[in-house]
């Protein structure tokens, strides 16, 4: 089975909120996943667009590593869980303690398997051509890596949350109107997976690269 292998860099340092905390020490970070921005133009076009309304994804595992100082370090948290992309309150996947201090490069990689039952990733939502709605659902089988990289991220003690954000903003770029409108229905959905309109899924797929960003919130 193939994997695909998603990257994004997020450069920007990560600000943790500054309410106290009782007392130092190891930190406890939970970790998220969450779909952002759900509305995707079309390109070449000012009308047509799709909306997601749901989706889910499933965590088979995620993997911390991070330089601190001049050590290097690496933690393993497994999940093999389903996680609600559009609830929050549902999207949580897998927990691990770090050290404290401050982490000069952190390196986050969500190991995403699925199947035909539970994909590895699924969206769901509506492709209006300016006049008419369309279901539309994009599906992935196959194991996907999902991976972000952030500089300069302190812990010291606490609880964090760790929420990965795919920006579904440009998930269609590259994909016009009329690819969408000529699209293989099946049972009146625009299926877009490995076997059904392999060309928008490739394009889908390929995009996801631009998407994820992760950010550590203190709690």
């Amino acid at each position: 089975m193939k994997m695909k292998s998603l990257y994004s860099v997020a450069v920007a340092a990560l600000i943790f909120s500054s309410c106290k905390k009782d007392s130092s020490g190891p930190a406890s970070v939970d970790f998220q996943l969450q779909a952002t921005n759900t509305v995707v133009g079309l390109q070449r076009s000012t009308a047509a667009s799709v909306q997601w309304a749901s989706g889910t994804a499933t965590p088979a595992s995620v993997k911390f590593e991070a330089k601190k100082s001049t050590s290097e370090i690496e933690y393993t948290s497994t999940a093999n869980q389903q996680v609600n992309l559009f609830n929050i309150a549902q999207s949580t996947f897998g927990n691990m303690t770090l050290p404290d201090g401050t982490y000069s490069e952190i390196e986050l990689k969500i190991q995403l398997n699925g199947s035909n039952a539970n994909p590895a990733l699924q969206l769901n939502g509506t492709y209006n051509n300016g006049t008419t709605n369309t279901p539309v659902t994009f599906l992935v089988t196959t194991p996907l890596l999902v991976k972000t990289e952030s500089n300069n991220v302190a812990v010291s003690g606490g609880t964090f949350t760790a929420v990965t954000a795919l920006n579904l903003n440009s998930l269609m770029s590259g994909i016009s109107q009329a690819a969408m409108t000529n699209a293989t229905q099946t049972n009146g959905t625009i299926v877009i997976s490995a076997a059904s309109n392999t060309n928008l899924y490739n394009i889908v797929v390929a995009n996801i690269n631009q998407f994820h960003h992760t950010d550590f919130n203190h709690r």
